[in-house]
């Protein structure tokens, strides 16, 4: 098998993971609908740490490479991270808006593998996150990230929270709380 031919299926495993993951989402808010509990948050809303509001976002699985070449793709990965955002609470009448927030990215692998965080194609769960009008926009005057990544036994996934800037410095205080939940 010559290189191209495993470059070609790495990526089209990787784009049935999206692919698989976005259906499961689907899969996941038609039962809360049928149970009567549509979005895992709701009716809690955001943690609140010394007053202030934190959003917690979870994403199975690890945020795919980018890939510039294949716009199917492109579209699962997207549509997957918009679908698991919208599902996260009740964005319908939310009262908050940050002016100038961070996001903390966690990136839980399971094992010690060398990985670029900078490599992953964190766009789009970027972009879902700012389409549910918690912050107005995601350019640097707006929106600082801080990407970290962990070691851990249970499946991979990613997490993210998201507050207002000027809280930062206390929720770090506070953040490795919330590492494992």
């Amino acid at each position: 098998m010559n290189e191209y031919m495993v470059d070609q299926t790495l990526k089209r495993l990787e784009a049935l993971r999206a692919y698989l993951l976005r259906e499961s989402a689907y899969i996941e808010s038609d039962r809360a609908i049928k149970a009567g509990k549509f979005r895992p948050n709701e009716g809690r809303g955001p943690i609140y740490i010394n007053g202030y509001p934190v959003f917690q976002f979870c994403y199975r699985g690890e945020i795919p490479l980018y890939d510039k070449e294949d716009p199917k793709y492109t579209a699962t990965v997207r549509d997957y991270y918009l679908q698991a955002t919208y599902n996260s609470y009740d964005f319908s009448n939310m009262p908050v808006r940050f002016e100038k927030a961070v996001m903390i990215i966690q990136h839980f692998f399971t094992n010690r593998s060398r990985r670029d965080l900078d490599n992953r194609n964190r766009k789009y769960l970027i972009d879902a996150i700012r389409h549910t009008g918690l912050i107005k926009d995601d350019d640097f005057n707006v929106l600082s990230i801080l990407e970290e990544g962990f070691c851990t036994e249970e499946k991979p996934c990613v997490k993210v929270f998201l507050l207002e800037k000027r809280n930062f410095q206390d929720f770090l205080l506070h953040k490795e709380t919330f590492l494992f939940q």
